[in-house]
């Protein structure tokens, strides 16, 4: 019974055996031009996936290299811009001092008419208060009616105690 048991097993395992060939053999006649199709699908995609990703990256990179570029224009742009605005500060300071010292010069002119002005001023009370003082000193001596030398005299004093610089201004 037991070698009739193999016998059936062994013809069972032959059956199977035979069996999964033709199956194999019948999918992979029938069913690898599927499979193959599938795969090449699939490799094409991926193929078109690496082919895409590579032109990204070579966009990417020029993107990054126009970037750049202009970032470094931009850079330039805005220290041209300072220097600029340096110039101009410059400019409007060098205006403000000449300005200045117009202003200045102005001033001080107006401050010599002023001096000069007061100084006549005061040379012309000088020489009024010489002459009431002259003419007080007139009017006492004819008052008095002194004597000629007297008086000649005490008009020598009057003068000389005046100064000289009074009259010759």
């Amino acid at each position: 019974m037991l070698e009739a048991m193999m016998a059936v097993f062994n013809f069972n395992s032959f059956i199977t055996a035979l069996n999964v060939f033709i199956l194999f053999f019948a999918v992979g006649y029938f069913g690898g031009g599927m499979v193959k199709k599938v795969f090449s699908k699939r490799q094409n995609a991926i193929t078109e996936e690496r082919e895409t990703t590579r032109q990204n990256m070579e966009k990417a990179a020029s993107l990054k290299a126009e970037y750049e570029e202009k970032l470094k224009s931009v850079e330039k742009e805005a220290g041209q811009i300072v220097e600029q605005a340096h110039a101009t500060a410059r400019h409007r300071e060098e205006l403000k001092m000449q300005e200045a010292d117009i202003e200045a010069k102005r001033i001080v002119g107006r401050a010599e008419v002023e001096a000069e002005l007061e100084k006549k001023r005061v040379n012309d009370e000088i020489k009024q208060e010489i002459i009431d003082s002259a003419s007080v000193i007139a009017g006492k001596l004819i008052a008095d009616n002194m004597n000629g030398e007297y008086s000649d005299e005490l008009i020598k004093e009057s003068l000389n105690g005046m100064g000289e610089s009074v009259w010759q201004n």
